[in-house]
């Protein structure tokens, strides 16, 4: 099956707060997988940006493991690559080409689909991830000593 981000989103149910519109990474990864889908057209350059929503109405950007995906005629992965590795003059390369690989996505125009089996690579690491998940433990037990936390509370936006 291969569908649309846009009709994919529709299919989705959402949080509000505000303006923004938060998905489920759960329910994400949960459609694709009971609707064996194979592909998503993109129509357009996105970011998909994780959240960590709380029952209280904390909301915390997880802006660092942001996922760019990006439209282009001809390759520039190794080009944006290296330009990020002169940028971040305090990461080691490898350490830089290692997050460009789980957070960077180029898609060609003339094909526009993007694999879900790297769509799901990111869903994974964004649930999964020690790292992301001491990072929203360290900032929300800040304010609450209790707080544990639920894969269930990851969300997204899409910009």
């Amino acid at each position: 099956m291969r569908i649309s981000v846009s009709n994919l989103l529709n299919k989705l149910s959402f949080k509000k707060r505000g303006r923004e519109r938060y998905y489920s990474l759960v329910e994400l990864s949960e459609f694709i997988k009971e609707e064996k889908m194979d592909n998503v057209f993109v129509d357009s350059e996105y970011l998909l940006t994780p959240f960590y929503l709380d029952d209280q109405g904390g909301t915390y950007e997880l802006y660092q493991y942001e996922l760019t995906i990006r439209l282009e005629n001809e390759p520039k992965f190794d080009k944006i690559l290296a330009e990020q590795i002169e940028k971040s003059p305090l990461m080691k390369p490898e350490d830089v080409t290692q997050r460009m690989k789980k957070l960077y996505i180029e898609i060609m125009k003339y094909d526009a689909t993007l694999p879900v089996a790297r769509l799901i690579e990111y869903l994974n690491y964004i649930s999964l991830s020690d790292e992301i998940r001491e990072d929203v433990i360290s900032t929300f037990s800040r304010y609450n000593r209790d707080f544990e936390f639920n894969e269930k509370d990851l969300y997204f936006a899409v910009y």
